[in-house]
């Protein structure tokens, strides 16, 4: 019972201060830690949007470089990113367009329809979602076609759409059945592209257009490098294709001009908000150092819970110990009668030794599928925020069990040389048989 308490009580708080820790160490790591947002109402508003980004863009570049003169790029060349000494981008632009996306069901992949099955989908001939077309500028997005799906490019003479092949299902289509929240891939293989089709354009109250349609020409799995992942079907454009998908009924609130730029040290925010302005469209977000400081206010907390389960684990491991030793001595006289019977010390050393063996593993045998039971749950608590795969709490069940064997280990070590010092023949001789 106090192996089987201590494997309860440490593997599902280790669980739970790990995977939270790691899901936002990621974020904090993340290459970009300054966001520009704004929400464009019109056309103009959507131009003048792009126009700060880019000067922005300008301005960090200017700082990276001292004795380089920033100047204004105009024509082809204005979408164009900005190269980091490291040889990177350090700023990425782009436009999101917020669309409808209806994928064959046959095309699915086997893992997306058993989630959306269990999140009770009524597996219909198709299957629609939310989309979300991003547009890269057309430097950027030449990189990442030229590192996703360069074997391709020779197939097309105009700019492909590029799909990912990505999908984490956040919807219910009953009472009784819970999204999934896990990820998976969308289609069943990468060649049936003409399976999706998406719409971009609306009319009337959320009704969308179906002869303003769009097919992606390649699929890939991989992201450009700095564009987050939320989950929904999304496709990769160049921004020079945006003027294809506006139109005099164009939706400007289901559009969303985003720019990031890199924070070397911690003056780049100040910087890049003198440079914008106070007159500015958007808005800059510092999203590095919000993060930081959560991540400070949180350390706290991590600390106490850490010295929690310390506690409870070494209180855990000293009554085992101390339980085994209690054992023992309330044995002494029957292990002196066995004595008397013939057995050696090494024999009542393995008699002590195989039942410290069958408790360990009766514990551990009900321990573990407990303990990763209580996992899973508060996986399933905490999944909508996190957005990854449950994975078994191998880490810490193999340290616990581990130490449980080391503390068996020397409980029964103690034991053998408690029993080398005893006087059976006294034991024998005092006892009342």
């Amino acid at each position: 019972m106090t192996v089987l308490a201590a494997i309860l009580l440490y593997v599902p708080a280790g669980y739970l201060i790990e995977t939270n820790i790691s899901v936002q160490r990621a974020e904090l790591d993340a290459k970009y830690g300054i966001q520009y947002s704004h929400c464009p109402q019109s056309r103009a508003e959507l131009e003048k949007a792009l126009e700060e980004c880019r000067h922005l863009a300008r301005a960090d570049q200017a700082d990276r470089s001292p004795g380089q003169e920033s100047l204004p790029r105009t024509g082809a060349n204005s979408d164009m990113p900005h190269e980091s000494a490291e040889g990177g981008t350090s700023s990425l632009i782009y436009v999101s367009l917020s669309a409808r996306a209806f994928v064959e069901t046959d095309d699915l992949s086997d893992e997306l329809r058993s989630l959306l099955r269990s999140a009770g989908w009524s597996e219909e001939t198709s299957f629609d979602t939310d989309c979300t077309l991003y547009f890269l500028e057309d430097q950027t997005y030449g990189q990442y076609l030229n590192r996703a799906v360069s074997e391709l490019l020779q197939k097309y003479n105009t700019a492909p759409a590029v799909l990912i092949d990505r999908f984490i299902n956040r919807r219910s289509w009953s009472e009784d059945a819970a999204p999934s929240y896990q990820e998976a891939p969308l289609l069943n293989s990468r060649k049936n592209c003409s399976a999706v089709e998406v719409y971009y354009e609306t009319f009337g109250e959320l009704q969308w257009d179906r002869t303003k349609s769009l097919v992606p020409h390649v699929v890939t799995a991989q992201l450009p490098e700095g564009l987050d992942f939320n989950g929904d079907l999304c496709l990769i454009l160049p921004l020079s294709r945006l003027n294809e998908f506006l139109s005099s009924r164009t939706d400007y609130h289901r559009m969303e001009v985003r720019g990031k730029f890199q924070d070397p040290d911690d003056a780049s925010f100040s910087r890049l908000e003198k440079v914008l302005g106070e007159d500015s469209l958007g808005s800059l977000r510092y999203s590095r150092k919000i993060l930081q400081d959560w991540y400070a206010s949180m350390s706290g907390i991590r600390r106490a819970m850490t010295a929690i389960c310390s506690l409870l684990f070494f209180i855990a491991g000293l009554n085992m110990f101390g339980m085994m030793l209690f054992q023992y001595m309330e044995r002494k006289k029957g292990l002196a009668i066995l004595w008397s019977l013939g057995q050696s010390h090494g024999e009542l050393v393995k008699i002590l030794a195989a039942e410290h063996i069958r408790n360990l593993l009766a514990a551990v045998s009900l321990g573990i599928p407990l303990s990763g039971l209580l996992c899973y749950y508060i996986y399933r608590i905490f999944r909508q925020v996190w957005h990854i795969a449950f994975t078994f709490p191998l880490r810490q069940t193999a340290l616990i069990v581990t130490a449980a064997c080391l503390l068996s280990f020397g409980a029964i070590w103690v034991n053998s040389l408690l029993m080398r010092r005893q006087d059976f023949l006294k034991e024998v001789s005092g006892g009342d048989f």
